[in-house]
């Protein structure tokens, strides 16, 4: 059973034609507009990625300063506490340090004695 068309062939054409140019540019804008948004998602991506690696730099060469001042502060420790070390030895009597001298050698000599 077919339908008798109320309108005439061609003007039938024209319209499917039409709808047709219409459904295509729509296509084709949304394609477009995909391919934007893509464009955008990859360049935020880009800024995001490059504001990372910056705030990582920046961390890591606040750590590295903090490491830096560590290491000089224990250096510092190491020289006030050899300093104060040989002022002890330089204060020293040297007959304090002749009975120590003596002492060792006693328990050396000693049977069973040494290292």
């Amino acid at each position: 059973m077919r339908q008798t068309p109320t309108e005439p062939l061609d003007d039938r054409l024209t319209s499917l034609l039409s709808t047709e140019q219409r459904l295509e540019a729509k296509s084709i804008e949304a394609e477009r507009s995909a391919k934007a948004l893509v464009e955008a998602a990859r360049q935020t991506l880009g800024r995001a990625q490059a504001e990372a690696m910056a705030e990582l730099e920046v961390e890591a060469a606040t750590e590295e300063r903090a490491a830096r001042e560590a290491h000089a502060r224990a250096l510092e420790a190491i020289e006030t506490e050899r300093t104060a070390a040989l002022t002890r030895l330089g204060a020293t009597p040297d007959s304090l340090i002749d009975e120590l001298c003596s002492l060792v050698l006693v328990r050396l000599l000693e049977p069973g004695g040494g290292p």
